[in-house]
Formats: structure tokens, sequence, C-alpha cells
């Protein structure tokens, strides 16, 4: 994740040996105004091979890449490509989205409303401090190599804990690093060819704080999370209607690299992905709202953020479980969800806190469980929405549509109106607000009958959600799109 000193922070900080390592050279994409920033202050350290809209193609030294500030993102800011083919071709590459917004549905909510129950922040508090106990995770530090390893033992012994012999735990190995992802599967009773995927990288530090990078936040905080999505779906003897998988990924802090290559093989395996949700520092409270949707329209995929929104409402509008959300954005290659984006599949990059208020201690020898207040409780909002969004994905053949009754409730777009009909709701609706597919609120009304009319001539082409809210709190939500 992003460095918060200086350039000119970093030569006072670091003595001119460090800056004197041996040059690590590899292809990459990453912003024009990155390459062009680099080739400014150190045109030794780049070669930039091809732009196009604003992209660049380049051959790094990534001892200079990694420590640039300002890079405008969160995270490398780039990603590391195979080869020079690789990295020219990816500029020209137009990801197809493999769903329409309109195919996710929330059919789930007796089953997500008792696996929310299950979730507790305890748990995910001791799993980020036996992580951040490693000191560093590191991709190619031993301590590195082994957190995979000992994470890898953690879900099998879950697995064998819960009696599950159908599910299974695998590493998936890179040829460029000895830390090795791991992915746990369930696969789907009725289709094995579509996956939902939830995904956090396990490493910590960068080139420049290899050693001393305890990673409490960035990420133990997402591993953590993801164990606790884990835990819950095995403690309600999950078995989905379509295959899950939940993924921890190697070498994240070096330019995407081990979710790159899972989602690279994945699209020439023709894998039919869902949606991928990426946990990346979730547990800092820094700001008033909960959760903040990034919602780059390049790298994050909009439709799918647009049904995230539609879970926080349905399911955490209010009670026991409320949480709050707000829109931000964090660039080009600021997380894993970049790289699944990159490959044509669909992910969604749910945030901790506001681009300004974010964990402060991050990528130092300070982001530890206990500068966040020994306590999980922000991270297990996220093991919430987490478990909502893979259970709604990927469905479930234990309980289904037939254990929520929904309200009937017409929507239609007439003339530059919003039509919509309630038929058999014994209540009375008191909102609706539209909001477009960054989390936006574009449009609030109150005092509304259960039929009638919304102007909507101010909204431009596209889809969006309208979230009505009755007189009792009760929320309904239906997507619409404007042409």
């Amino acid at each position: 994740m992003r460095n918060k000193f200086t350039i000119l922070l970093l030569l006072a900080v670091f003595p001119m040996g460090v800056w004197a390592q041996s040059p690590v050279w590899r292809y990459a994409t990453m912003e024009n105004q990155l390459a062009d920033k680099i080739k400014a202050q150190s045109s030794q350290d780049i070669q930039v091979l091809e732009t196009h809209e604003g992209l660049s193609a380049v051959y790094l030294n990534l001892n200079h890449g990694l420590t640039l500030e300002n890079r405008g993102s969160r995270g490398p800011g780039f990603i590391i490509r195979k080869d020079e083919i690789s990295a020219i071709e990816s500029l020209y590459k137009f990801p197809s989205v493999n769903k329409s917004v309109l195919d996710f549905t929330i059919t789930e909510d007796a089953y997500v409303q008792e696996a929310l129950s299950i979730v507790e922040a305890e748990r995910i508090g001791d799993l980020i401090i036996l992580l951040e106990n490693y000191g560093t995770r590191f991709h190619d530090k031993p301590q590195g190599i082994q957190a995979a390893n000992d994470l890898k033992e953690i879900w099998q012994t879950m697995a064998n804990d819960a009696g599950r012999t159908d599910v299974s735990v695998e590493f998936y190995e890179h040829n460029f690093t000895d830390q090795k992802s791991v992915i746990f599967t369930f696969p789907g009773v009725e289709d094995n060819n579509e996956v939902a995927i939830l995904g956090a990288h396990l490493d910590s530090g960068d080139y420049w704080n290899p050693d001393n990078a305890p990673g409490a936040d960035d990420n133990a905080s997402g591993v953590a999370t993801i164990t606790e999505v884990l835990y819950v779906l095995l403690a309600n003897d999950f078995r989905p209607l379509k295959t899950v998988q939940i993924m921890a990924f190697a070498a994240e802090e070096i330019g995407l690299m081990g979710a790159a290559d899972i989602a690279e093989t994945y699209m020439w395996e023709n894998k039919n992905v869902l949606g991928m949700m990426n946990l990346d520092m979730v547990n800092y409270h820094g700001s008033q709202d909960d959760v903040f949707l990034v919602s780059d329209p390049n790298y994050v995929s909009p439709e799918l953020n647009l049904f995230v929104v539609e879970l926080l409402e349905h399911y955490n509008s209010s009670g026991v479980h409320a949480l709050t959300y707000q829109h931000s954005e964090c660039g080009y290659a600021c997380s894993d969800h970049a790289a699944w984006s990159d490959f044509g599949f669909m992910a969604v990059y749910p945030f901790e806190a506001s681009e300004d208020e974010y964990n402060p201690y991050y990528h130092s020898p300070q982001d530890t469980y206990a500068n966040m207040g020994n306590d999980a409780s922000h991270a297990a909002k996220f093991a919430k929405l987490g478990l909502e969004f893979i259970i709604e994905l990927a469905k479930t053949s234990t309980m289904g549509i037939k254990e929520f009754n929904a309200v009937d409730l017409n929507l239609t777009v007439q003339n530059n109106q919003l039509v919509y009909r309630f038929g058999n709701l014994n209540s009375k609706i008191h909102s609706l607000d539209i909001v477009d597919v960054s989390a936006r609120k574009l449009i609030h009304k109150e005092n509304l009958s259960n039929s009638g009319s919304i102007y909507i001539q101010t909204l431009p082409k596209g889809v969006y959600v309208a979230i009505f809210k009755d007189v009792n709190g009760k929320v309904y939500t239906r997507k619409f799109m404007k042409k």
C-alpha cells in the first residue's frame, strides 16, 4: 500500500547504501503520470515501451519504483507483467463483463441472517496477532513463506474439524516467489464452472521495509477476515450451488503478482468468475462511515459495486448488523482487485476508511494490532459483508428462495419518470434514495405513497438502485436502467 513519505524524506531516512541495491528489473504497466514522474526523477530506472489511453507499458527497476511518492494510488501503483509482449498487449485488452447487474439477486435472507449472527471479532483479532507475530511476511523472507504454509494448515484443520471431505485446501505455486497463495474451495453442488471469490493478500512490507513489517492492518486484517468468513460458512454447513473459493494471495506488495498470476490462469482456462471481492486493510476505523466502496470505473466493476450497495441496504441498513457506506477512489493497481479486473473479471474493493483517514501506520513497524486498539470490531463488519457477498453470489443448497418472502415491487421507467408500485406491502413507504454505480446517492424523496412516480430527468443513462424504506425502517431495493 502507498507510502506516506516524500522522496526527500526517504533520502533523509535511508542511508545511501540502501539506495545502491542491485537493480531488480521487471516489465509492468502503470498510469502515464507515474511513468513520467519516474522518468523525470530517475530516467535510468525506467524504459517506456508503449503508451495507450492513459497507461504505459514499461521496463522498471523496482528498487526505484517502489519508493516513489505521490503515485496517486494506494499499493504498488503498477501491475507486474511476465514479459514485454504481455505488458504491451495488456494496454489494448478490453475486458468483457460476463454478467449483467440485473442477474444479481438477493434471495438467501434466512441463511445470511443466521451466518451474520455467528461472526466474532475476537477470532479475527486472534489471527491478526498470530500473523503480526511473524515480524514480516514479505514474499521472499522465510517468515513470509512459513506464514503461507501455516495458513494452509489452519484452513485444513478447520475443514477437518467441520467433517468436510468435499472441500479442498490447496497451494497455488508461483514461478517468481517461494511464497505460495492458498486457496480453499467449496465445490458447487449444481455448477462447478461458476466461481465466486473472496480474497486478501498475505504478504506484508515492501522492498524498502522487508524485515520489520508486522502488517497487522496491511494485510493480516484482510486474511483474518476471510478466515472468519470461512469459519462461519463451515459452521453453517455451507454447500453452495456454485463454487466458492477463498484465496490468500502471495506477493501483492511487489506488483499484485500472486493475484495476477491466478487471474491470468483463470482467464486462459475460461473460468466463469461470478465476481471477486478483495479485502485489503479493513480494521482501522478512521472515518465516520464504516465501509468505503472503491469506485474507480476502470479498476472495479460498477455493476458488482451496485450489487454490494444492494447487499448493504438489504442486510445492513438498521439493527444489530447496521453499517454505513460511502464511495472512495484509490487509482491504478492499488490492490489485488485490479489484477482480476485487468484480466476481464468483475471485482470490487470495500475499504476501511476514506482516502484521507486510513491507517497512518501502514507499511511501517507501527502497523500493529495495538495501534488499532487491540480490537477487531471494524474488521468484523467486513466479514459480514463478505458473507453476504459470497452467499448471495453462489447461493446455498440448504436454504433458498423459499425462505425469503419478497415484497411485490414493480419498477418501470417511462418518459423520464421512475414509476413504482408495491403490490403486497402492509406498511407505508417513508423514503426513496436512488444510488448510482459509484455508491453515490443522487436523489432523495420522502413522504411517498405506496405507488407513484419520481422524475429522473437529471440522471444520465445507466443502471441504478432504488432504495425504498418503509415507516418501520424495512428496506426494499430494486435495480433499474435508464436508457
